[in-house]
């Protein structure tokens, strides 16, 4: 019997990536689009989501906080490849920054 191919949301990823990373610096979009995956996995293990169009900003505050570990410019890089994702999605403003950490 032949299996239908369904559409996980890392694939989502994946298609909204697409042009992004055919344009500009390689390297860079190929380390964001990484990074989008890492956060939404992260929201699929601990809050349930199960689309990229559902990741909120619970979502990306939790990965900040089970985060703490990673460095300053770290998390502003995460943050940067969020922005990203929200100007794929369409969605108006930008997500919420990563707390500093105190030293």
């Amino acid at each position: 019997m032949k299996r239908l191919k369904t559409a996980s949301a890392f694939d989502d990823i994946e298609i909204l990536a697409k042009r992004y990373k055919n344009h500009g610096g390689k390297k860079n979009r190929k380390q964001q689009v990484r990074k989008i995956r890492r956060v939404f996995a992260h929201a699929k293990i601990n809050s349930g989501t199960r689309s990229i169009y559902e990741l909120g900003k619970k979502q990306i505050i939790d990965f900040y906080k089970q985060n703490r570990h990673l460095s300053d410019p770290t998390l502003y890089s995460y943050w940067l490849a969020v922005c990203e994702l929200y100007r794929w999605l369409g969605r108006p403003g930008e997500p919420p920054p990563p707390f500093k950490n105190e030293k």
